[in-house]
């Protein structure tokens, strides 16, 4: 039985090993999301109704509050309200029809402030030079802890692909998210007060949205 050559064997062993890089950026395309800072992608099915939901978590967006009274809430309050801002998106498809195409907002507030969000238009977008203004039918799934003193409300607001990607080519995103927003333990009718967050994406934010567009939205009819 005749051996195979010395350099002969080495050039096959290395041919039969993946590249250092390649394994990198195998293992990067699969874990985008969990790289940018704590984003994924939930994918839920529904067997009953044959629907099926691809839903971003934790894009986390900077946000400030603003508005009349904002000022007076951060300088006389006891407990500074603090606000976190999610803005992520959902891609729901039904049994029959074109897929639909959401923002999911998110915001929890902290130190006894009951945070609720306007229905109608209370989502605006800056893209550049460009404004769009969102609309929602309300909040849902708003809940107030009383042992921690934090509230938590959502709202999910419809956008087209054709928003997303002007969204995703813009320079500059900034939004404003138009609250219903009192101390909690006081007369609502005399401390309610409308507020705002104001924000802008920064470069992770924005990147969450793009690999979102590119996994589940681009070349897809459904």
């Amino acid at each position: 039985m005749k051996k195979i050559p010395l350099f002969l064997s080495l050039f096959l062993a290395l041919m039969l090993i993946p590249s250092v890089s390649a394994q990198k950026e195998k293992k990067k395309k699969k874990n985008i999301f969990k790289e940018l800072f704590g984003v994924s992608v939930d994918e839920k099915s529904n067997k009953f109704d044959g629907t099926k939901t691809y839903q971003m978590r934790g894009n986390k967006v900077f946000s400030k509050l603003s508005g009349n009274n904002a000022l007076g809430n951060v300088v006389f309050g006891i407990n500074t309200p603090t606000y976190d801002t999610f803005l992520n998106l959902e891609k729901h498809i039904p049994r029959e029809g074109k897929y639909e195409l959401a923002i999911l907002l998110k915001v929890e507030a902290k130190n006894e402030v009951t945070v609720d969000i306007n229905e109608g238009e209370s989502l605006i977008l800056l893209l550049d030079d460009e404004r769009i203004n969102l609309n929602t039918e309300g909040a849902f799934n708003s809940d107030f802890d009383v042992s921690n003193s934090t509230s938590v409300v959502n709202a999910r607001y419809t956008i087209s692909k054709e928003q997303l990607e002007k969204i995703n080519g813009s320079n500059t995103i900034e939004f404003r998210i138009i609250l219903d927003s009192f101390r909690s333990g006081t007369a609502k009718e005399r401390d309610k007060e409308q507020l705002y967050l104001d924000g802008e994406f920064k470069k992770k934010n924005k990147k969450a949205w793009i690999e979102f567009y590119n996994d589940y939205l681009k070349n897809k009819t459904k």
